[in-house]
């Protein structure tokens, strides 16, 4: 198994490897590790931690493909929610 991210995404890269190690399907383990880089303050590029838009308003975009079923999920503008892109994501791709 090889799970790969960038220096910011190390808040999830654990947990996600401890989901799959786990026998945690693929696209659920991945959501979960990235919804935490997402909720990261530390984390200026995405999430809580990222720009607001030009209204001061927090939105969250995501998007999650299942390449092995050829599934996608995505959300944009979510306003001032982290939970709600999360589940729609997981909705998504199940």
């Amino acid at each position: 198994m090889i799970v790969l991210g960038n220096v910011e995404a190390g808040p999830g890269i654990a947990a996600s490897v401890a989901a799959l190690r786990a026998g945690v399907k693929t696209v659920p383990a991945l959501v979960t590790g990235v919804s935490l880089v997402e909720a990261a303050e530390t984390v200026r590029s995405v999430g809580f931690g990222g720009w607001p838009n030009l209204l001061g308003v927090m939105e969250c975009d995501g998007a999650v493909m299942d390449g092995d079923h050829r599934r996608i999920g995505a959300v944009a503008a979510v306003p001032q929610s982290m939970e709600a892109p999360e589940r729609r994501l997981s909705e998504a791709c199940r």
